[in-house]
């Protein structure tokens, strides 16, 4: 059920010391028999699913009002922090309406136990709800604290990382506001892996979309920030979003929308090792590297036109929303997390086949993977009137000249 927001609502807990003991449990129908779970059952599971809401004191006044700003942006989890702060003072995120974060951390050790969310509700003067996906029992992700070689193999640690438990380990998405916040609800998705299971990164809770409505000077908007598993089947990420969208279609079923995120369309079914190995055969049948390459940049074509189809069932429009020539991350041979992540798909030999295959395109690979998708209302621009812009993404975003995220930023300017 949606949850009014009026008084701030801060999202902590005292579970830290029974983290350990969470973290022995080899599968959760194991911690749902324990004796833990008789007496912290209920906690976890509002932790897992919980909201957070912020109201700021003094939020940055409105600068448009024919037109909200929208931006999008994955922030992988606010690890280079300094970065990802400036790039949130670009000219065109920092006067923004509405901005929709993914990965966003509050108290993760890989992210300096920072609320990622507070701090960038104070630099932007905005209010904001976070809406938590998981309690994360271990640091992260390996590849967030390991240096990596070209091939993908360990070549040390970073000493600039601590070597200590989170204070809170939440992590989700977080949407951020100019405009009073009114209703939000964390909507659960489809499970595409029990990440509980996870030897590396095991966490309790599922992945879920955040729902808010916004008072704007347009009318009620309601704003839905999504990420989608990279780790999943493209079919599967459709489910997902199907989670999302049969929600929206009873929380409002008649009022402007916008969804915004990383819905992870990278035209691969990684669910497990033999579709992948099905995927690659169809597109060496297709043609090879001379036809996958070019679909990384239209992947509503062929391989996730699920997702798409899914959308466009439920009545959003995602094509006047988004430039559909300009990508959104890129795969680099010569990153090292990058290279990290084919080697554990498909290893050594493959990495050093995607370098050479590569070659014509000077080693990268663009990619489209976040989107917009609106229903009741359309894009605003380009009006040179109103100063509404065509959707765009700020391509190879380099904020401070440093490598802020994996992805890029993503801007529509909406109406209705």
């Amino acid at each position: 059920m949606p949850i009014e927001l009026s008084a701030p609502l801060p999202l902590t807990h005292s579970l830290q010391a029974v983290v350990p003991a969470i973290r022995k449990f080899r599968a959760k129908q194991d911690l749902f028999a324990s004796d833990l779970w008789k007496t912290l059952g209920a906690e976890l599971e509002r932790v897992a699913g919980g909201l957070e809401y912020f109201r700021h004191p003094d939020p940055a006044p409105p600068v448009r009002d024919r037109f909200v700003r929208a931006v999008s942006w994955n922030i992988e989890r606010g690890k280079r922090f300094d970065a990802v702060m400036d790039g949130l003072s670009h000219e065109l995120i920092r006067d923004a309406d509405i901005v929709i974060l993914n990965e966003v951390d509050i108290g993760m050790a890989r992210s300096g136990q920072r609320s990622i969310a507070g701090e960038v509700a104070r630099r932007l003067r905005m209010h904001y709800v976070f809406g938590n996906h998981y309690l994360c029992l271990d640091r992260g992700n390996p590849r967030d604290t390991l240096v990596l070689g070209r091939d993908g193999a360990v070549a040390g640690t970073r000493d600039d990382l601590p070597d200590e438990e989170n204070s809170l380990g939440l992590h989700g998405n977080c949407i951020f506001s100019r405009y009073p916040l009114v209703r939000a609800e964390n909507v659960p998705l489809f499970e595409t892996k029990d990440k509980f299971r996870s030897r590396s990164d095991k966490r309790f809770g599922v992945k879920k979309a955040l729902w808010t409505e916004a008072a704007t000077p347009l009318g009620p908007l309601g704003i839905a920030a999504v990420h989608l598993d990279s780790i999943a089947s493209p079919a599967n990420r459709a489910r997902q979003l199907e989670s999302l969208l049969a929600r929206l279609d009873e929380l409002a079923p008649a009022g402007p929308l916008l969804i915004g995120g990383d819905w992870n369309t990278t035209t691969y079914d990684l669910q497990t090792p033999l579709r992948l190995a099905w995927n690659l055969l169809k597109k060496f049948w297709r043609g090879g590297f001379a036809h996958a390459v070019p679909q990384y940049m239209t992947p509503y074509e062929i391989y996730d036109r699920p997702e798409f189809e899914t959308a466009e069932r439920h009545g959003f429009d995602w094509r006047s929303f988004n430039n559909l020539a300009q990508s959104t991350t890129v795969y680099d041979v010569e990153d090292p997390e990058a290279a990290s992540m084919v080697r554990d798909h498909v290893g050594s030999l493959g990495v050093k086949l995607l370098r050479w295959r590569l070659a014509p395109w000077n080693g990268r690979a663009p990619l489209k993977v976040d989107w917009f998708a609106g229903r009741n209302l359309g894009p605003a621009g380009p009006d040179p009137v109103t100063g509404a812009l065509a959707p765009l993404a700020l391509e190879r975003f380099r904020p401070s000249g440093r490598r802020a995220s994996d992805h890029d930023p993503i801007i529509a300017d909406v109406k209705w």
